[in-house]
């Protein structure tokens, strides 16, 4: 009887021990689901901030188009007016008014390109901008999810050779399960619902 008391003893508190285990694995896992929700808010946050401003990009795209339509069109619409009244007052297109006016409509074509220019500096940065949101969500935060996600199988692992050390298992297969976590997490979970159910077990034997 002394045998079997020490036995259910020993069972008692490597089962107490795995129990103890599974606890702190599930609050460790409840801890990685949050970070892990964590990250994808903030990815989805700079995706989104990149799309913002892409939108911002084509509309500055568009106006700036539209502005130089417009601004070639009252130059036009200017020089026209001028060669008009030349022809009103009698002045023969020739000589110095045909080089004003062609100096005027370089000026212009001038203006309008200074102008374009700024607004693809402007384009340009807000370029500059989305592509360092991708670059959080897509590269930084990125790595970070990989990080924890392997951080995870290592504690799987070390749950799940603990376990088994609790009932003797020796230290190289215990090591060896720790390594290759990922193909044992599921075990780390039937072990953890098994030995909870057989401490439930012997309890009821003993009462």
């Amino acid at each position: 009887m002394g045998m079997i008391s020490g036995v259910v003893s020993a069972a008692g508190q490597a089962v107490n021990k795995v129990s103890t285990m599974g606890i702190n694995a599930a609050n460790a896992d409840a801890q990685f689901r949050q970070q892990k929700a964590d990250i994808a808010y903030q990815q989805d946050l700079h995706r989104y901030n990149a799309r913002m401003i892409d939108r911002e990009r084509m509309r500055i795209d568009r106006e700036r188009n539209e502005s130089d339509e417009r601004a070639r069109r009252d130059a036009e619409t200017e020089r026209s007016s001028v060669r008009a009244a030349y022809g009103a007052s009698g002045v023969v297109m020739t000589g110095s008014p045909l080089e004003y006016l062609s100096e005027t409509a370089a000026a212009q074509e001038m203006a309008i390109l200074d102008q374009r220019r700024a607004y693809r500096l402007e384009s340009q940065e807000l370029e500059r901008k989305a592509y360092m949101e991708r670059y959080q969500a897509d590269t930084v935060l990125a790595a970070q999810k990989d990080q924890l996600k392997r951080q995870r199988m290592q504690t799987i692992g070390m749950t799940v050779a603990d376990s088994l050390g609790a009932f003797g298992l020796n230290s190289d297969t215990a090591n060896m399960i720790s390594k290759n976590a990922a193909g044992f997490s599921m075990i780390g979970k039937g072990f953890s619902a098994g030995f909870n159910k057989m401490k439930t077990t012997i309890g009821g034997m003993f009462r």
